[in-house]
């Protein structure tokens, strides 16, 4: 009933029919497995009815909703059963991250970072399983899309920090895939170091990923060894709040390199 409900044509009663299903799927994971086109389809009719440049304060709240429920779905159900809309949902997140309301924006973050999670979940095993080919290229548009929020003038600092660590996220579950994008988005995580209001964010993010077996490759390898030395500097002028974080950062670092050069000697046996 709530699922048919989020086609109505009152705004108030699809925000109550999203909220309430959320909260249902939280509840019972899987519940809407045989559901999901339909789940799609609404999801993006609720969402194709707001522009990213029209809401206001009477759509904000359903912009939420939607999104929130968007979240809620996908990190509670099956990848393979939305995987052929994975593009199109993609492409609602992203149309929404930019939105002029950070309440929004801040959603729209959070729903990429959900993707990201369950695309693949990392455990014992699906952290090293290949990723499917399909979603290379919604992963890498979703990617692209958040980088360019970091980039970008319009952010504020709550937004710039929600960017980062679904940066994070998607680097520590779909990090080889974006291997070709390194280039252009790893210094804009380092150059959050030095930006007060972003650097526990930045630091937790350079923490995840040198963790992370799905960041791996010469340029990643390069970069965190600058990060390395960029933290010597940092340790220096960081705020007592953040220098606790950064020597952990260091620590996995150091621990990395360590555990690279091991290995490295034991190949040449």
């Amino acid at each position: 009933m709530a699922l048919k409900q989020t086609t109505s044509k009152s705004v108030a009663t699809k925000e109550k029919s999203f909220n309430l299903l959320k909260s249902v799927v939280r509840l019972v994971p899987g519940c809407l497995d045989g559901q999901s086109s339909v789940v799609v389809n609404n999801v993006q009719k609720a969402l194709a009815g707001v522009s990213s440049t029209s809401s206001g304060s009477g759509t904000t709240p359903l912009l939420i909703a939607v999104l929130a429920f968007l979240g809620a779905f996908v990190e509670t159900h099956p990848a393979r059963i939305y995987a052929n809309s994975l593009p199109q949902l993609v492409d609602a997140t992203v149309t929404f991250m930019g939105d002029k309301y950070q309440r929004v924006s801040l959603e729209a973050l959070g729903t990429a970072a959900s993707l990201a999670k369950a695309l693949r979940p990392i455990t014992s095993t699906a952290s090293t399983s290949p990723l499917p080919s399909g979603y290379t290229a919604p992963v890498q548009k979703l990617y692209e899309a958040v980088c360019e929020i970091i980039s970008g003038p319009a952010a504020d600092a709550d937004v710039r920090d929600k960017a980062l660590y679904a940066i994070g996220d998607l680097l520590t579950h779909e990090g080889e895939v974006l291997a070709p994008l390194y280039n252009k988005s790893l210094p804009l995580i380092s150059a959050r170091l030095n930006t007060d209001s972003n650097q526990l964010a930045a630091l937790s993010v350079i923490e995840n990923v040198a963790e992370s077996n799905a960041c791996s490759g010469s340029y990643m390898e390069e970069w965190l060894a600058s990060v390395l030395e960029q933290l010597a500097g940092l340790l220096r002028r960081c705020s007592k709040q953040n220098r606790g974080k950064a020597l952990a950062v260091l620590e996995t670092l150091l621990n990395r390199y360590l555990i690279s050069v091991y290995k490295d000697r034991r190949r040449r046996g």
